[in-house]
């Protein structure tokens, strides 16, 4: 789980720094549109090399192991508790602080052209990047202690496997749809204001992201959640 959280955080993490250094590029240096979509496709499949040989590494070991006896002390247990909310408080007041100064400073932004938007989204981006690798990396760090959560997620059981079957169906369309919005949005903008050089859908469109993922959660919960009533 050590090895898991920190090479899902890495990636997630790389995915926003890929977009975050060609804006950062663009606007500072005036890197030709070509070079940053090189930048953020390279940031990409460095991330998704990573995430691969994560999520392929822990399923073999979630085969191996589908059920875990107790193995932390209540003493470990209790120094990551006492750290875990400020690995959470802390990431989403910057997130909350990069927003509100990325609002004040939008007609500053506007007022200097495409590269001056361009270098302030590349910092909100940096502050997003590192804040959410953080709640990625605390999140799956508290999942390493929850030990009866493990057992009942990889339960052998058939209805069980049957259950987690049908979650990894539903969040696999839900991610899709998330894809297709994404490069709607993206090329979508561009047609819209028939302007190919204008960036601004792709800029904004990746908060689908993030919305796809908290619907995933809920799916996850809710099915959980019936199970267990059942």
């Amino acid at each position: 789980m050590n090895a898991f959280s920190n090479a899902v955080a890495i990636g997630v993490g790389l995915i926003l720094l890929g977009v975050a250094a060609a804006l950062s590029l663009y606007g500072l240096a005036g890197i030709p549109d070509t070079w940053c979509g090189a930048v953020i496709l390279s940031a990409i499949a460095v991330a998704v090399a990573i995430l691969v040989v994560a999520f392929i590494n822990h399923d073999h070991f979630a085969q191996q192991h589908p059920t875990l006896p107790q193995i932390y002390t209540p003493a470990q247990w209790e120094v990551y508790a006492r750290r875990f909310p400020y690995l959470i408080a802390l990431p989403i007041a910057a997130i909350i602080i990069g927003v509100v100064w990325l609002m004040l400073l939008s007609s500053w932004a506007e007022a200097g052209g495409d590269r001056r938007e361009a270098a302030l989204v590349s910092v909100f981006l940096l502050d997003l990047a590192l804040s959410v690798s953080v709640l990625v990396w605390a999140g799956m760090r508290m999942e390493k202690y929850e030990i009866e959560n493990w057992n009942r997620e990889h339960d052998p059981r058939p209805q069980a496997k049957a259950r987690r079957k049908k979650i990894d169906r539903i969040c696999g369309a839900i991610m899709l749809v998330a894809t297709i919005l994404f490069l709607a949005v993206g090329f979508g903008w561009m047609a819209l204001v028939n302007d190919y050089k204008n960036y601004l859908g792709w800029r904004w469109g990746w908060i689908v992201y993030p919305i796809a993922g908290v619907l995933c959660a809920l799916v996850s919960h809710l099915m959980d959640n019936g199970d267990e009533e059942e």
